[in-house]
């Protein structure tokens, strides 16, 4: 089982964190799923072998890790990973190298003591994910992460915060520094051929959703579904929102272990994991949907046939009321 993280050299554990170990029954024993290992709880477990750590990414920015530590995952209430599988609460002791995923939902380390309890909502590590957020990236003090609030001011995942005054979420930031604002809920549904219709808006836009969905707001060929969705997002709220380009999208998938780490504090919003994939548009030639599939890594397609994926909005944040 392969971890794909954006870093070569492990983390060290500050304190004691508390994981979530996915385990099979067999028998009268629990083994590891993917190795089948017979486990023995409450005793440290350490890796056998040496880290092997490759490129992934012809970029260079991912990173395979592929031996030489214990798996487990950050969280429970996303996906079950393993068929049959069972989550039990696991620690990793502080002074312990570990490396996690690209997207926080997952955690590799040297040393792991599993234990016979159960893992629950109530044991995520909210110290580990506002670690986490001590390393997002900010801009004139708005830190990816941030809520963007119904006032247009913002506020950090550690502070109090009305869930009913949340807008947004800041998932990137554009060349001029400008926060990339995107919507905390998101449909998941089969999108059919429609979905993916193209319409000839004849120019660049520079990588902005807003721009493109004017464009289709005024070009009257073609109802496509995605867009749709996002105009009627938009008249429901009366603010403008819009259909995320497909740089705009790529930002925030690439940045979602910080927006993992602000939900995992606050509960607002929804988890990011490797087995999803979002809908964008394009801003180059006529091809009006792409989709940007999680997986390992960040991906992109063209896409041209019914898939079941996801949308979200994004927000104009210089939008003036």
């Amino acid at each position: 089982m392969c971890l794909y993280t954006s870093y070569i050299q492990p983390k060290v554990a500050d304190h004691d964190i508390i994981v979530c170990k996915w385990l099979t029954p067999s028998y009268n024993c629990f083994v590891t799923p993917v190795m089948g290992f017979s486990i023995e709880f409450n005793k440290e477990f350490s890796a056998i072998g040496f880290v092997d750590i490759k490129s992934n990414s012809s970029d260079g920015k991912y990173w395979a890790l592929s031996g030489g530590a214990i798996h487990a995952s950050l969280c429970n209430d996303y996906y079950q990973p393993f068929q049959f599988s069972e989550p039990f609460k696991a620690i990793i002791h502080k002074g312990t190298h570990y490396w996690v995923n690209v997207y926080g939902t997952e955690i590799a380390a040297k040393k792991m003591i599993i234990t016979d309890t159960r893992y629950s909502s109530k044991d995520v590590d909210i110290l580990f994910w506002k670690n986490i957020l001590k390393e997002s990236p900010n801009i004139n003090n708005i830190y990816i992460g941030d809520y963007l609030m119904t006032d247009n001011t913002f506020k950090h995942p550690t502070e109090k915060i009305n869930q009913n005054n949340v807008r947004g979420i800041v998932c990137g930031f554009r060349v001029d520094g400008t926060p990339i604002i995107c919507a905390l809920e998101i449909v998941t549904k089969l999108y059919n051929k429609n979905s993916f219709n193209t319409f000839n808006h004849g120019r660049y836009y520079g990588g902005q959703g807003k721009l493109i969905t004017e464009a289709y707001i005024h070009d009257k060929s073609n109802s496509i579904e995605s867009f749709e969705y996002c105009i009627n997002y938009r008249k429901q709220h009366k603010e403008a929102w819009y259909f995320g380009s497909i740089q705009e999208v790529l930002t925030m998938a690439e940045n979602s272990v910080f927006l993992n780490a602000a939900y995992n504090i606050t509960k607002i919003g929804f988890m990011y994991h490797r087995n999803m994939c979002f809908l964008s548009c394009n801003t180059k030639s006529n091809i009006s949907t792409y989709r940007c599939y999680l997986g390992k890594f960040p991906y992109i397609y063209i896409e041209d046939k019914s898939i079941t994926a996801n949308l979200l909005p994004f927000y104009d944040y210089h939008q003036v009321k």
